[in-house]
């Protein structure tokens, strides 16, 4: 405490910010010491103009100089300590660590002064993985800088850098481009490397159906170049055979080589068998669906409505591919015959069918032609009930 007086000159420091030090002189020193602290309270005075920027209650940290000697400072995460005390590792000339053991003294901005046998000034000390090495341990030296070859490469980046600007700038700019015109696509062109078949035997039971068409399909599906798996479901006159193929496979070579196989089995199928082949792609599948519902018009008339009114309106949107009609129910009737009546009029079977189908047929007969238009005409009567 003998070495404090009032008028020391002090540099206050603020903890927090980039305020600069301050210049300050010590006005009081109390005799006691703060229970509190355990430190020896001081009261700095600052000049009217050095008050600038500060805030009441901000933390300052102050530094008294009270003299000035002459001492080796190393970085402070150079000195280590163990069992022994203080030590640290300097490099010898032959790139080997030497321990010197140490006494320290203040530290200041990172630097801790240090004082051993064998310390000179502009030695080398280890500061990165010092807690590693061993007394006599090889130590490889690195400033931190760049290699010769680094900087020899950002030198030529730097004395070139408007040569290489104007060769990044074409591609930079098409990719630009191209992405402000890439196209956007709700169903982008998706090719599965699959091919549906749909096979249709009249009313053939399930159980014949797989036995007679299905397994026979399959097998000769097998044959198909690149085929990965086959795999089937069926049902009462119809089967759906699903061919599964590598990805990569020329899809539409691969329907052909499907619709050419079955056409050569199709002979060895029963009689009336017919097919369909279908590539799988987001175009297959509905997009959009409506439903008709009527509280006076029955299912046959429904479907009337839907497959001559709105198909041909729906045809006429720009982009519409295909419509379909699923649902409803087409009109037909049922004919019982009388066989005692039938063989007293020396009638059969086929003498009924003829009659029935001659007696449902629309014929065109030609057109009435008038001075601007031609109205086609046609003959005949369609069954509407039992008459």
């Amino acid at each position: 405490m003998s070495s404090f007086a009032p008028g020391h000159a002090r540099v206050l420091q603020p903890v927090f910010g980039a305020t600069p030090p301050l210049q300050a002189h010590l006005s009081q020193i109390h005799a006691i010491i703060n229970p509190a602290t355990h430190l020896v309270n001081a009261i700095a005075t600052l000049s009217g103009t050095a008050t600038r920027g500060l805030i009441l209650g901000m933390w300052m940290r102050g530094h008294i100089t009270l003299a000035q000697y002459p001492a080796l400072t190393v970085p402070q995460s150079a000195v280590l300590h163990d069992a022994r005390g203080a030590y640290l590792f300097a490099v010898a000339a032959d790139h080997r660590a030497q321990r010197i053991d140490v006494t320290t003294g203040l530290i200041q901005n990172g630097r801790i002064a240090v004082h051993g046998t064998g310390l000179h000034p502009g030695q080398t000390v280890v500061t990165v993985g010092n807690y590693e090495p061993d007394n006599g341990m090889s130590v490889h030296l690195t400033t931190g800088q760049p290699s010769a070859h680094d900087r020899s490469f950002v030198d030529w980046l730097q004395a070139h850098r408007h040569s290489v600007l104007f060769l990044m700038a074409p591609p930079v700019l098409g990719g630009i481009y191209s992405a402000l015109r890439m196209p956007v696509s709700l169903f982008p062109v998706i090719s599965f490397p699959r091919v549906v078949v749909y096979l249709d035997a009249d009313d053939r039971p399930a159980s014949q159906m797989e036995l007679e068409v299905t397994r026979v399909v399959e097998q000769a599906l097998r044959g198909v170049p690149k085929v990965t798996a086959i795999s089937s479901t069926t049902s009462r006159g119809s089967a759906d055979v699903d061919v599964r193929f590598n990805w990569g496979t020329d899809i539409p070579r691969a329907v052909l080589q499907v619709e050419a196989v079955l056409n050569q089995v199709l002979p060895h199928l029963p009689a009336g068998t017919s097919f369909k082949v279908q590539r799988m792609d987001p175009t297959k599948f509905p997009v959009l669906a409506y439903s008709l519902t009527s509280q006076r018009l029955g299912q046959v008339e429904l479907r009337n409505i839907a497959r001559y009114q709105l198909v041909p309106l729906l045809s006429s949107v720009p982009g519409v591919r295909r419509i379909g009609v699923m649902g409803g129910q087409i009109a037909e009737y049922r004919v019982t015959v009388d066989p005692v009546r039938l063989a007293t009029l020396d009638l059969s079977m086929t003498d009924v069918e003829q009659a029935l189908t001659a007696a449902n047929i629309i014929a065109r007969s030609g057109s009435l032609a008038s001075a601007r238009q031609a109205v086609p005409a046609a003959l005949g009567h369609p069954l509407q009930g039992p008459s």
